[in-house]
């Protein structure tokens, strides 16, 4: 209905809002940042009335159209690169934020994942030690919290 369709233009519009504070000058990476969550919060309350876990876009139209929340993920770990080597985030508050642990717990899961593995990717990447000690203390921080999501006896994917 019209209501997915709104959403995803919120959604992008958000989406663009990140890229935007990402490439001002200079730039606004906690900006960028509320942005992305805005969006992953959003994408997220989408997936939960698809009823699925879907990764990406699926389905015709509207649905397609959206960021997939792998892209968000990877948005966000650039805005905490970009706050790290701004100066503005520094790796004592590497912290899963509290928009990521208001979802419903399959969306939760999904992107905690998606942001480790978007962590890892980066990680390699990276040449700055101040961000890289960022990354690696929020991976921690993600996976403790992802193990303590996961119901006994459910392995995690």
């Amino acid at each position: 209905g019209g209501g997915a369709e709104e959403a995803a233009l919120l959604c992008s519009a958000h989406q663009i809002g990140a890229h935007s504070g990402l490439q001002a000058k200079p730039p606004a990476p906690l900006e960028a940042r509320r942005h992305v969550l805005a969006a992953i919060q959003i994408r997220c309350a989408a997936l939960d009335e698809e009823g699925g876990g879907a990764e990406g876009g699926g389905g015709a139209g509207a649905a397609a159209s959206r960021p997939s929340v792998r892209d968000l993920c990877a948005l966000h770990v650039s805005c905490l690169v970009r706050g790290v080597s701004e100066g503005v985030l520094s790796d004592d508050g590497a912290e899963l934020d509290h928009v990521v642990w208001a979802l419903p717990p399959p969306a939760r899961r999904l992107v905690v994942r998606l942001e480790l593995e978007e962590t890892a990717q980066q990680l390699g990447r990276l040449r700055e030690a101040a961000a890289a000690r960022y990354l690696h203390r929020y991976a921690e921080a993600a996976g403790r919290r992802l193990l303590g999501l996961l119901p006994a006896g459910e392995d995690a994917h």
